[in-house]
């Protein structure tokens, strides 16, 4: 039980996401897709929007799948992150999750505002399960080069896919859609970006 009196429980691994869309949209229909593709409980769809009954809707549908489309691309991410000699010259894997994107580039966007500023700044990041150390801006540059490599295409597809599911002219059309992020052409690597 939390200090508020609220009880604490364990929730499923997308449960915080699903979560925080409804929270923005109040979309049930989405909700209830994550609901349908398991990445939430029964007891959490309730929890989430209060209720039991459902009836989907074409537009419902549609959302739902969008949703579902973003989850899976960063669940995707979450499974494959980054391998890089970004830093250093060492490979280490580093995650590139839609949360580690935005901090990592929030973080660099401060350090450079800092040192434009004439401000001391040291920019530090982390490869996954290590602590944070100092990276030239050199490095930060090689690693959203190397990011937006892999990013770019993905996002690309999620993207197409929404296009492809807001063209659907029935629920079924819909739910016959298959989002699957592994089978994506990626580009090669490209050379190192130099100082």
């Amino acid at each position: 039980m939390r200090k508020d009196g609220t009880l604490t429980m364990s929730h499923s691994k997308h449960y915080e996401t699903v979560r925080g869309i409804y929270v923005r949209t109040g979309n049930k229909d989405a909700i209830y897709g994550a609901y349908k593709k398991n990445m939430i409980t029964a007891d959490e769809y309730k929890t989430i929007t209060g209720d039991t009954a459902y009836d989907k809707t074409l537009e419902g549908a549609k959302e739902s799948k969008i949703v579902e489309s973003k989850l899976l691309l960063d669940t995707y991410f979450a499974e494959h992150p980054l391998v890089s000699k970004c830093h250093g010259g060492v490979e280490k894997t580093y995650s590139i999750t839609e949360y580690k994107q935005n901090m990592f580039n929030r973080k660099f966007s401060a350090h450079t505002a800092l040192v434009a500023a004439s401000i001391p700044d040291q920019m530090t990041w982390n490869a996954s399960g290590e602590e944070c150390e100092n990276w030239t801006d050199a490095e930060c540059i090689q690693f959203i080069a190397e990011m937006n490599a892999v990013i770019t295409p993905l996002v690309s597809a999620q993207q197409k896919l929404e296009k492809q599911i807001n063209a659907c002219e029935s629920v079924e059309d819909v739910e016959a859609i298959v989002i699957d992020y592994s089978k994506i052409q990626m580009p090669l690597p490209e050379q190192p970006v130099t100082e």
